[in-house]
């Protein structure tokens, strides 16, 4: 029971990781437009490698567990984290190609 608590929360902490880095992106970024963006660009890294993180502690769950019951959650959790990755590492293009706004 422990695990498949562990293994949802796996499911539901990279999306909202995602989500957090988006909207803070998006709250913060005029003040930075003008100026380096070195700010968003590190909370997008750091949200990146947290994602990236939990996608791979969840496919260390999936190798581990063959033939029990999570498998299918752990490998929906290493699914959705590393999909949540590649949208926070695409959402850090736009950051480096525009550094500056205006």
């Amino acid at each position: 029971m422990s695990r498949e608590i562990t293994l949802w929360t796996y499911i539901g902490a990279a999306p909202a990781l995602w989500f957090l880095n988006m909207e803070t992106n998006f709250v913060i970024s005029p003040r930075f437009c003008m100026t380096s963006p070195v700010i968003p660009l590190l909370l997008s890294i750091c949200s990146f490698f947290g994602t990236l993180t939990l996608a791979i502690i969840s496919w260390r769950i999936v190798r581990r567990t063959r033939g029990e019951a999570p498998v299918a959650l752990a490998a929906g959790a290493a699914l959705i984290n590393a999909s949540s990755a590649l949208v926070i590492a695409a959402q850090i293009i736009p950051i480096l190609l525009l550094a500056r706004c205006g």
